[in-house]
């Protein structure tokens, strides 16, 4: 089975892939009724939870948020409620399956209006914010939307090309 970070195509619903993910696993005590019914000597039982993220870790210090962190990858189903606070204790890969070919929990481009953009990055199939690899982001229309912050790309004469008004003002490309 292949790592998510290996796959250079949009992904398809329905395929497994090995996904980075952060990990949590608590005893819990269990109940009297839940000792009650269970009959096993363990007065605790064990939740495992776990939460898919895309490994690139990265701050964004142009606008404020100095502690680097990591995105939840909503393509893939999570169990628990999460927070991704750092640091964060273990990473594991975990088999998951595709369940949308999109992330949707992107944060607002308006929070990286300050960042500074390499282009360069463009060339390779990059985001030119952090580095984001967008060959799993599906073209439409001529436009590429990086998971991540929300930043918009889009082809001109077979090159890509970083939305300016997306940010509200006309930055130098």
């Amino acid at each position: 089975m292949r790592r998510v970070e290996h796959i250079r195509r949009p992904l398809k619903v329905g395929e497994w892939l090995l996904v980075p993910c952060i990990t949590r696993i608590e005893r819990v005590d269990k109940t009297e009724d839940e000792l009650w019914l269970d009959h096993s000597p363990d007065a605790h039982s064990v939740v495992h939870e776990y939460c898919p993220i895309v490994n690139l870790p990265h701050d964004d210090i142009e606008s404020g948020q100095k502690e680097k962190h990591y995105h939840i990858d909503d393509r893939f189903d999570r169990v628990g409620d999460w927070e991704i606070r750092l640091p964060i204790q273990k990473l594991t890969y975990k088999a998951l399956q595709v369940k949308r070919t999109e992330i949707l929990s992107r944060t607002s481009v308006g929070l990286i209006k300050h960042s500074r953009l390499d282009h360069e990055c463009l060339k390779r199939n990059r985001c030119p914010h952090k580095g984001y690899d967008l060959s799993q982001v599906q073209e439409v229309n001529g436009r590429k939307l990086c998971p991540l912050h929300g930043l918009e790309m889009r082809k001109y004469k077979g090159q890509w090309y970083v939305e300016l008004d997306q940010f509200g003002d006309q930055r130098a490309r």
